[in-house]
Order: C-alpha cells, then structure tokens, then sequence
C-alpha cells in the first residue's frame, strides 16, 4: 500500500507569544516525518486553543495520519471525526478516514468516505485510487478498473498505473473460471504494512495564518 506523507505549508507567526508557540507546534506537525514527534507536536498544537477551526482542522487530520502510520486506526478515526466536524467540505479528510477504514477492513465504509471525497472534489486522483483498491480487494474488478482509469486520467503518476494490470488479468482470470456466476465469499481483511508519514504527500493539511486549510503536492 502507498505511504502516508505529510505535506508542508506557510505559517504566518503573526500574533502573541502564546498563540505563535500553538502555531508553531501546529506547522511542525504537518511537517513532521516521526509518527511519535508528530503526535505529541499535534497534541500540543489542539491542547493550545490557540488555533482557528481550520488550524484545528488541519492539527486533527495531521494527528489522525500519525496515529494512523502507527496502526492505531480507532484513534486515527476518532481525530478524523473531529476534524470532519469542523471542515466537511475538505475532501482530504475523508480520504484520510476512508483509508484508515480500508486499513482495519472495514471496506463498506471506507468506500463511502471515498465517495464522499469524489463528490466534493471530482478531479481527487486520490480517491479515485483508493477507491479503485477497495474494490480491487473485493474482488468487484470492473469497478476498480474504472476507478484506476479515472485515477490515470487525472494523474498519470497514480498508483493506479501498476495496479490496473493486475485487476485486468484477475478479471479475465475470474470470466474463465468454471465457477463464474457462483457467489464469491468477500475477502478477509489482508495483513498490510502500516503507512508511513513522510514530507511531502497530499495526505496532511498545513496551518495558514489567514484562517485558510492548505495542502501542497496534489496533482
């Protein structure tokens, strides 16, 4: 599976000591590599009640990638609800929370997340691809397919290039089965290495001092 990467972004430290020092910590957070320096910066950042709701927005999502590159998809979540209720037009966020869903296996939802990140923004390769994963997971190869094409279509880069070949060669596999037609039994979740975060993905939001979320690095 792809690496969660954490992206950078401007902070304008404009204000007071106290509510620069929350600032700080919150543009360390979206740059930071290390899941445990990440969280305890994120921390930090929304213990300091020094963050606008977007600010916050974004140390919550910041925070859920780095409990997420742990493994602790619950906590992962949780951050992600939070940061939904405060921002639930930013397509990221449910990309994020979708991908923490696909990791713990509970695909039905993930895609659901993933659909709502396409209907607020249609040109997210991201989530056409992870969306296109799930199903590939579900063996629902027509779907992923179609999903791997929009992702192609919109970043040639994506993923999606290297995993289209094998969802077509598993679909012509599955038509020539003498079993086709049966009713397949949905996959387990597979064991999967844990993401990492590292600079530079559109997986994080940085902090802007105008009150704005920002990401950078997005096709």
């Amino acid at each position: 599976m792809r690496r969660l990467l954490i992206a950078n972004a401007l902070l304008f430290l404009l204000a007071a000591p106290a509510r620069a020092q929350g600032n700080d910590d919150a543009q360390k957070c979206a740059e930071t590599s290390i899941p445990d320096l990440a969280l305890a910066r994120c921390t930090r950042a929304i213990q300091s009640r020094e963050l606008s709701e977007p600010n916050m927005a974004a140390a919550l999502n910041n925070r859920g990638n780095a409990y997420q590159s742990k493994g602790d998809y619950a906590r992962a979540i949780a951050d992600y609800n939070e940061a939904i209720k405060l921002s639930f037009d930013s397509a990221l966020i449910y990309n994020n929370r979708g991908r923490a869903y696909q990791q713990r296996g509970d695909y039905e939802r993930a895609i659901q997340d993933y659909e709502q990140a396409i209907r607020l923004d249609p040109t997210s390769a991201l989530a056409f691809n992870n969306r296109g994963r799930v199903n590939h997971l579900l063996e629902n190869y027509a779907q992923a397919i179609e999903d791997y094409d929009k992702a192609i279509a919109l970043r040639p880069d994506s993923p999606s290039a290297r995993q289209r070949g094998p969802a077509r060669s598993q679909r012509g596999e599955r038509r020539l089965s003498p079993g086709r037609g049966l009713p397949r039994a949905v996959p387990r979740a597979r064991a999967r290495r844990r993401p990492r975060l590292c600079r530079g993905d559109d997986t994080a939001l940085g902090p802007r001092g105008d009150g704005a979320i920002r990401r950078r690095g997005v096709a």
